[in-house]
């Protein structure tokens, strides 16, 4: 078993008030208890902890019903916890595992064979999960049992409607539990994954498609301003040019200053160094000198040191050679003391030896007489164990005769007690006779009885009609798949509704989202409109393109008659207008063009032109007029920018107009242009205001398609909630003809079990008649067995008595032989006691010598010990003196030599002094000496000081010169002096500096930002292009992992079917012998929207419908199913409740052998009442409410759990 739960532990969890906690083994756990206790409270709780959602799953109306609920005496609680721990042998498991952590990685997992998952909920709503207590989110808690196999909604837990459920499923919901046993689950996530993936990556490529128009339209505008950009840009380069190679002019003069310093400076340095040098070598010997007396100054301390140590080493010898010879004093006098112990010891010595060998003599005597002695109390030993054997034989004699007079005695009184029994014994057999005879009537009447009923219930059970019901029922099912077929059209068609709904949304967002963030606007306007949106700006501005609304088809040619006026700002005032640039050279934000309101007043109003050409062959209209405007008050504006332009179809038209009005501007659809200058445009279309356009027109038709489908869905859900309803009318009637036709099958099962009762009960009274009369031929015989047997006993009585009395007589005789042979015994045991005592008193003597012996051997070895220990101190002794006289001429002629060495140390300090004085005059003629030159080297620093200071300010001024090189224009003096060298003339690079000067300021204002503008633009561009292409990319591939995941899930699919089909088959032969089941695809347009039927034919009748079954036979086609699935793919573990309920003893039996042959590879957690399953649990638990409302678990032995069961099978019953 890869996984199993290991422990349960809730708190406050509905009934569980208290902490409770369940240890789960190998096998199958049974838990038992009375209705209403709260054993399916600990399944919930199990489905609850490992991610359940729904409170209806969970037997609860809400949330906070989970929560325990108080009683009388404890409030109720605030909180509700349950950990479930699921053991692993094996860490493969998680491969793959996808868990998040807020802290660390999650391979920190991947290394534990225990999973602790909890879950919390508190009052307020709040909850909470958490992993070996690190919280974490539902998503990880599914993601981890995900990888382990299990989930809520799996075929592992099972509650007893769920076992009638799964008859009831439709072929769509039967499908999924297979495609749960296929393990396709992943297969069908992955598949959803990927169509989310590929709706985004639909919905990224309209947005950046979109994004990409509006940036190269951008790009087209800018390249006029980007032309004056790079002509400014490239005197500026120039001027950069000649103001280098001036200021590189300036750096070399500095330079050749800066080498004439350097040289006088040089020189000053060298006559300074002379000095130095004069001065460091008087200096060096003014050291050496110090440095001498220094070292005599430490010799000193040398001399004086060696005096001193030469004296206290002198002292020191004295007091060793003191020492030495008060020690060879003290040595004389050990040395005699020892000899005088030694002579003593000695005649000690001689004494103890003689003492010694006179208590050995006495000591051998005293032994040999204890040997006499014990001869004779061998002897009187050995006459005593005779009469003891004499005696023991009597004895044994003696109980022999007993045991054989009491057997006689036995045999008397029992064949005595055997002849009282057999007159009652005859007594009661004819009793016994008269009362069969008796019950040999009340037999013959009972069954007469019995088929009288047996023939009334024929009758009865002819007259059920169950025809019609069936007929109803099945006209109802077919009406109802019918309805069910329309809901499934109608729901597929709302989805794709939904669908179409979701994309037109996503779509106006992104619109809405570009126009929110002025995609394609200039970035001067786009500044001022983001400032007044932010409240930075006062006054109303908008952009001329989003106040017009072009007729659909005009849009590139509005975009060719705009041309930059599209980005034009409207405004009110010119006030604003002003208010606006100010704001824009404040922030350096770029520059834009405005209209203002009142200005266009005041200049009067745009000239309608007089030429009459709107109907005119080829033409289309006036600009001006064709347009509409969102607001009247910017009509002026509109009409401003739009005056004397004439729309046309193509540039025929437009040039054959253009030469008869030359003040006009002719636009073509397609864009091209003739302005009254002569000048023609044309080409590419630009895609910018178009694209604005088209967007504002793609707004409004989104806005009207979106409230379409919604109207459409709105009639969809209404049309659903009308067949919803049809389809529990529907139901409700199959339920009431189900329970007609069960009613009257109930009624027909009932009739049937009753007759075949009455039968059964018939056949017992005719075998009970049957063996009344056996058992009165055998009463007759055992009375003629009684009698003959009276007669043996009274022969045997006879015989055992004179028996007896034989045993009686032997017994006094052994009676008086052994009283004579005790009295032998007693008196010769007397005489050995005496025996004993004397041989005590000669062991005691013995002993005392004996250790009289050992005390003086011990005293003698002692002495000989200590005469040794005297002899090695006398060796000791005499060397340690011998050493002494070595060691005293050696002392006094160390002492004559330090004498010799203190009187050479004095000496040498009398030199030292002579020595110091003269090294003292030595060094005050090198002081003066040093004072003089001191003098001259001052005198030489201070002009080289003075030439420092001149040398410092050229090397400033070049510094200058450099940095600014450096700051202003970035480049190295080296490159500078080469521009210097192009130069040529001085004053013709002035006069070309001015000239470069004067151009720049002629170009006006240049926005030099702009080539970085184009630049990103261009790089963004690019990078949209690279993304774009990776997108489509991207979606190639994710449709290819579709079509393969397809392939994969069908053929894994198909494959398992067939399995659990077999399987299936084979579970309803252990249920019903002869019977069959299988599992079959229903019709559908493809593989995926087929569903799975239930085939079921019992022995000896035909295929039939599941409805029909009996609660029973649903429930064995439930169980079947389940073990099936179990068989293909088991799960870890398996939580059953109560699905044993609908079975009877038979295929309880079968259930129960199911389980046994499962459960070496699953784990079963049985909730049952059943005593037959609990008998087969390997492991028990009691669940009871000793307190009210409150729930405790209990280990119960198989013999309780057994009691608990009868008792709640009582109580149901009553």
């Amino acid at each position: 078993m890869a996984m199993r739960l290991k422990r349960l532990s809730l708190f406050g969890f509905k009934s569980f008030a208290h902490r409770t906690e369940l240890v789960f083994a190998d096998g199958v756990t049974a838990i038992v208890g009375p209705n209403g206790s709260g054993k399916s409270n600990l399944l919930d709780a199990i489905l609850w902890v490992l991610g359940e959602r729904s409170t209806k799953s969970l037997r609860s109306p809400k949330a906070a019903d989970l929560l325990f609920a108080g009683n009388a005496k404890i409030k109720p609680a605030s909180l509700a916890e349950v950990a479930l721990t699921l053991e692993l042998d094996g860490r493969e498991d998680l491969k793959g595992a996808s868990l998040s952590r807020p802290d660390q990685d999650h391979e920190w997992l991947q290394a534990l064979s225990e999973f602790v998952i909890s879950r919390r909920l508190k009052r307020t709503g709040e909850s909470q999960f958490a992993i070996n207590r690190i919280p974490c989110r539902l998503k990880d808690v599914q993601d981890l049992l995900l990888q382990l196999g299990i989930s809520p909604d799996s075929y592992a837990f099972i509650t007893q409607a769920e076992i009638d459920r799964l008859v009831f499923l439709s072929p769509q919901e039967r499908r999924e539990l297979v495609e749960q046993v296929a393990g396709v689950h992943r297969f069908r996530l992955r598949r959803e994954d990927a169509l989310d993936k590929l709706g985004r990556t639909e919905r990224n490529l309209i947005r950046l498609r979109d994004l990409m128009a509006e940036l190269q339209r951008q790009r087209e505008a800018l390249s006029a301003e980007v032309e004056k950009a790079r002509k400014y840009q490239h005197l500026q380069q120039r001027q950069r040019q000649l103001q280098i190679a001036l200021l590189g002019w300036e750096h070399q003069l500095r330079l050749r200053r800066l080498q004439r310093l350097q040289e006088e400076l040089s020189t000053l340095q060298e006559r300074l160094n002379g000095l130095s040098h004069q001065r460091d070598a008087l200096s060096a010997q003014r050291q050496e000198t110090d440095e001498t007396l220094q070292k005599m100054d430490e010799d000193l301390q040398t001399l004086q040191q060696q005096a001193t140590q030469a004296l206290e080493a002198a002292k020191a010898l004295e007091n060793e050679l003191a020492l030495c010879r008060e020690r060879q004093t003290h040595l004389a006098q050990r040395r005699q003391h020892a000899q005088q112990q030694l002579a003593t010891l000695t005649q000690r010595r001689h004494q103890l030896t003689a003492e010694l060998t006179e208590l050995q003599r006495q000591r051998d005597a005293l032994w040999q007489q204890r040997e006499q002695f014990a001869e004779q109390e061998a002897e009187l030993q050995a006459k005593l164990q005779q009469a003891a054997q004499r005696v023991a034989e009597l004895e044994e004699q003696l109980h022999a005769a007993h045991d054989e007079f009491f057997d006689a005695e036995r045999t008397v009184a029992e064949i005595k007690s055997q002849l009282s029994a057999i007159e009652p014994l005859r007594q009661t057999l004819q009793a016994r006779h008269a009362q069969l005879q008796k019950e040999l009537a009340t037999a013959s009447e009972r069954l007469r009885e019995l088929q009288h009923q047996s023939d009334q219930l024929a009758s009865q059970l002819s007259s059920l009609h169950p025809e019609e019901w069936q007929r109803l029922h099945t006209s109802a099912l077919a009406r109802l798949e019918q309805f069910l077929a329309h809901r499934d059209q109608l729901t597929a068609q709302q989805n794709a509704l939904r669908e179409r709904l979701a994309a037109a949304k996503a779509r106006l967002a992104a619109l809405e989202e570009m126009e929110m963030s002025l995609a394609g606007v200039p970035q001067g306007a786009k500044a001022v409109l983001m400032a007044v949106r932010e409240g930075k700006l006062a006054g109303e501005f908008h952009l001329l393109a989003h106040l017009l609304r072009v007729p659909e088809g005009l849009e590139i040619a509005y975009e060719a008659a705009l041309g930059a006026a599209a980005n034009y700002l409207v405004a009110s005032t010119f006030a604003e207008v002003q208010a606006a640039i100010e704001f824009l050279k404040r922030q350096n934000a770029g520059r834009a063009t405005f209209l203002a309101l009142d200005f266009l007043a005041e200049l009067g109003q745009a000239e309608k032109s007089e030429v009459s050409l709107a109907n005119a062959e080829g033409v289309i209209g006036w600009a001006s007029e064709l347009v509409q405007v969102t607001d009247k008050r910017f009509l002026p504006a509109v009409r401003h920018v739009l005056r004397h332009t004439l729309l046309v179809d193509d540039l025929t038209v437009a040039r054959r107009f253009a030469l008869q009005y030359r003040h006009l501007r002719f636009v073509t659809r397609s864009g091209e242009v003739i302005a009254p200058s002569g000048t023609i445009s044309g080409g590419a279309a630009l895609q910018g205001a178009a694209n604005l356009f088209w967007r504002q027109r793609e707004r409004e038709e989104l806005s009207h398609r979106i409230r379409q489908l919604e109207a459409q869905n709105h009639a969809v859900t209404l049309k659903l909630q009308t067949i919803e309803q049809e389809i529990a009318a529907l139901q409700q009637q199959i339920a009431h003809y189900q329970r007609q036709r069960h009613e009257i099958q109930q009624r027909a099962q009932a009739l049937t079990t009753e007759r075949e009762r009455l039968e059964a009960e018939r056949k017992r009274w005719l075998q009970e008649v049957e063996r009344l009369s056996a058992e009165e031929k055998r009463l007759v015989k055992e009375q003629e067995q009684l009698h003959h047997e009276a007669e043996e006993l009274q022969q045997r009585l006879e015989q055992a008595l004179a028996n007896r009395n034989a045993v009686q007589e032997r017994l006094r005789h052994l009676q008086s032989a052994l009283a004579e042979a005790q009295r032998h015994r007693e008196a010769l045991m007397q005489a050995w006691q005496q025996t004993q005592m004397t041989a005590a008193q000669w062991q005691a003597q013995w002993e005392n010598l004996q250790q009289r012996v050992d005390t003086l051997t011990e005293v003698l070895a002692e002495a000989e010990r200590q005469k040794e220990a005297l002899e090695t101190e006398l060796v000791r002794l005499a060397e340690e003196e011998r050493e002494l006289e070595g060691r005293i001429p050696k002392l006094e002629q160390a002492l004559t030599i330090y004498h010799r060495r203190r009187a050479e140390a004095e000496n040498a300090l009398a030199q030292w002094h002579e020595r110091r004085q003269a090294l003292l005059q030595r060094r005050e003629e090198l002081e003066r000496q040093l004072s003089a030159l001191m003098a001259q080297h001052q005198q030489a620093a201070e002009e080289l000081h003075r030439c420092e200071v001149r040398l410092a300010e050229a090397e400033t001024e070049r510094m200058a010169l450099e940095r600014r090189l450096m700051e202003e224009f970035g480049v190295t003096p080296d490159f500078a002096h080469a521009a210097a060298n192009d130069l040529g003339q001085k004053q013709a690079a002035l006069d070309e500096l001015e000239r470069v000067r004067q151009e720049m300021a002629a170009m006006g204002e240049v926005r030099l930002g702009v080539l970085d503008e184009f630049e990103r633009l261009n790089e963004r561009i690019n990078f949209l292009s690279e993304q774009i292409a990776d997108l489509e990319t991207a979606r190639a591939s994710l449709l290819q992992q579709m079509t393969a995941l397809e392939e994969q899930f069908k053929a894994r699919f198909k494959e398992v079917l067939e399995e659990v089909s077999q399987a299936f088959n084979e579970m309803v032969q252990r249920f019903w012998q002869g019977g069959e089941g299988r599992l079959v695809l229903t019709e559908g347009e493809t593989l995926a929207e087929s569903g799975v039927e239930v085939k079921v034919k019992r022995p000896f009748k035909a295929e039939q419908d599941l409805l029909s079954l009996s609660g029973g036979e649903k429930a064995i086609v439930g169980l079947c199913l389940l073990f099936a699935f179990l068989k293909i793919n088991p799960t870890p573990f398996v939580l059953l409740d109560e699905v044993d309920a609908p079975l009877d003893d038979a295929n309880t039996e079968r259930f129960v052998q199911l389980l046994r042959e499962f459960s070496d590879r699953i784990q079963f957690i049985v909730i049952t009442h059943n005593p037959v399953t609990v008998q087969a649990a390997d492991h028990l638990y009691g669940v009871t409410m000793e307190e009210e409302g409150i729930s405790k678990v209990l280990s119960l032995s198989l013999k309780e759990a057994l009691t608990w069961t009868e008792a709640n099978a009582l109580s149901t019953v009553s």
